[in-house]
């Protein structure tokens, strides 16, 4: 799609845009809902043993919801003929990365998996200097673009956290969360009138007919 927008940069900065906020609107709900149903989740499938496991599979899902956007920056980049401005600033990371994780070894794998997801998030805004020396998306739009799905994942997780807080069985509970976060989310996107959310509605009728 990038590609097909061609070297019209105002254009490309619109497509973008609103390719950023679809992003947005699906990995945090999407990634931040995992991190909710992380205990259930992980009995129901690979059963009580691996419940250790739950802190870290939560962690990482704060890293995962931004993981797409980092892709999205990525095939900017590429899409404006700027692969070894890819190349390079994705071997910076992995080499800062393992860096990282070769100081912090000895202090555990918490402290690893928290490190990494630092170093992952953070080093988004060397992909926002990028795309903004690539086709002007100021800082500013970047966080308008992204904060207000962030913010709506994370006040309907912490709402559907509490209202399920005295549900026991482990299957009631999972699929309560699912069910309670979605209705939250979607009733959050619809008072908000939040226009990637229309238009998405709008694109699922027409698949329908």
């Amino acid at each position: 799609v990038l590609v097909q927008v061609g070297d019209n940069n105002e254009r490309k900065l619109i497509v973008f845009r609103k390719m950023l906020r679809f992003t947005a609107f699906i990995s945090f709900p999407l990634m931040l809902g995992l991190a909710l149903v992380a205990p259930e989740f992980i009995v129901i499938t690979v059963k009580e043993k691996w419940l250790p496991c739950v802190q870290y599979l939560q962690i990482l899902c704060f890293s995962g919801a931004f993981f797409p956007i980092q892709a999205l920056y990525s095939n900017l980049i590429i899409s404006k003929g700027n692969s070894k401005v890819q190349l390079w600033t994705t071997i910076s990371q992995c080499t800062l990365l393992l860096v990282l994780m070769l100081t912090v070894c000895k202090h555990g794998i918490l402290v690893m998996i928290i490190c990494s997801v630092c170093l992952n998030v953070c080093w988004l805004a060397i992909w926002q200097y990028f795309v903004k020396k690539a086709i002007g998306l100021s800082n500013l739009c970047a966080i308008t673009d992204v904060c207000p799905f962030i913010f709506a994942a994370a006040f309907t997780m912490i709402v559907t956290h509490f209202l399920t807080i005295g549900l026991n069985n482990i299957y009631i509970l999972f699929l309560a969360k699912v069910s309670i976060a979605a209705a939250i989310y979607i009733l959050i996107m619809w008072i908000s009138n939040a226009t990637i959310f229309k238009e998405s509605i709008n694109y699922l009728i027409k698949q329908k007919k």
